[in-house]
């Protein structure tokens, strides 16, 4: 038998009835797993177990009615149309809801349930259903930004929460080689800077000298300025190029006073993706002759397996201009820290934001 965890203190969504499962089947290979999700739920969960038990069988349901495969390194965004489509994540809620509602018992003076168990058993079942509604919130997070769920006002309320109950309830980490619920919470707010906030460049025309891969094409050139910044999976809304350099220039329409110019690049060196090797920042009044205003030359950590998305800008500058133009240079080749060297390496990019 052979099992694969997520390391050492690290929590996943359904960890605890995967161990129930796992532990009671090693003891009894002829054990029912439909009797032993019943037994898990109504032991662990005790009034909420019927509400829980059905929310997992509708997971299960849907996701093999869709087909799809539950993959190790899948994002929520990979089932926006399978099990995680927006009518299932309703129905979850729903459930999550009716498992919160079913506790009042506990809390009510003159029956069974308060007499044996009380205001103790009430607050660990909730804080347990509270841990598996994270896994449904953060589907919602995701999902919301790749635009699969509509933008509202629940969106930074519910981010709110997450982090604050997920702290709370001991989760360290969201990725099995480390991603804090800090750094979670900084890349969430750096995506709504860039969707939300002012940006001369966005849905300007842009022109690219080297077109991106067709596996990431992510709408192409007017990807880099259609307002729809990239989240930690680089194979939604990533503009990615292999060993060719990014050059792109953008038509603002007329002269602006610029101050900067910015742009994020997503850093995963398990799939040959990292940081261009030098990033130049021009502008230009006829597209033809043009100033450079500043060059960065980041640093490429030898993390092999943790994804991080990187901001690099320009310095700050005070300059009327009509066209941007961004140059990033890949590296030769991957370095020979690498099981890879040798072998061209990915830029990925997204949004250009103008300020």
């Amino acid at each position: 038998m052979f099992e694969q965890g997520t390391g050492a203190n690290n929590m996943t969504s359904w960890m605890e009835l995967r161990e129930y499962m796992l532990a009671k089947l090693l003891w009894n290979v002829d054990a029912d797993p439909d009797s032993l999700l019943h037994d898990f739920c109504i032991h662990y969960y005790g009034l909420a177990a019927q509400p829980v038990e059905e929310l997992y069988r509708e997971m299960h349901r849907a996701l093999i009615a869709s087909g799809k495969r539950l993959d190790i390194y899948g994002y929520p965004v990979d089932a926006a149309d399978g099990y995680l489509a927006p009518g299932q994540i309703a129905k979850y809620q729903a459930l999550i809801a009716a498992a919160y509602d079913s506790l009042h018992h506990y809390t009510q003076a003159n029956n069974l349930y308060h007499s044996r168990y009380g205001l103790f058993t009430d607050q660990v079942v909730r804080d347990r259903i509270r841990y598996l509604e994270l896994s449904i919130d953060y589907a919602v997070i995701e999902l919301t930004m790749a635009g699969h769920l509509p933008m509202d006002s629940t969106f930074l309320p519910r981010t709110d929460r997450f982090i604050a109950d997920g702290t709370r309830l001991g989760i360290n980490i969201l990725h099995e080689m480390g991603y804090t619920l800090q750094e979670y919470r900084s890349d969430i707010d750096n995506f709504l800077a860039k969707s939300l906030q002012p940006n001369l460049a966005r849905h300007c025309p842009v022109t690219l000298l080297h077109q991106p891969d067709s596996q990431y094409y992510a709408g192409g050139a007017q990807g880099l300025t259609d307002g729809k910044a990239g989240i930690l999976d680089y194979r939604h809304t990533w503009l990615g190029f292999y060993g060719d350099t990014l050059d792109a220039v953008v038509d603002l329409g007329s002269r602006k006073t610029i101050h900067e110019i910015r742009l994020d690049f997503f850093y995963f060196p398990l799939s040959w993706i990292f940081l261009p090797q030098t990033i130049n920042f021009y502008i230009s009044n006829d597209g033809k002759r043009w100033h450079l205003v500043g060059t960065q030359h980041p640093d490429d950590p030898e993390r092999l397996a943790v994804p991080e998305i990187k901001t690099i800008a320009s310095p700050l500058f005070r300059r009327r201009a009509r066209y941007v133009r961004v140059e990033a240079v890949p590296l030769p080749t991957i370095p020979v820290w690498h099981r890879a060297t040798g072998n061209p390496a990915w830029i990925f990019t997204d949004e250009i934001v103008v300020r």
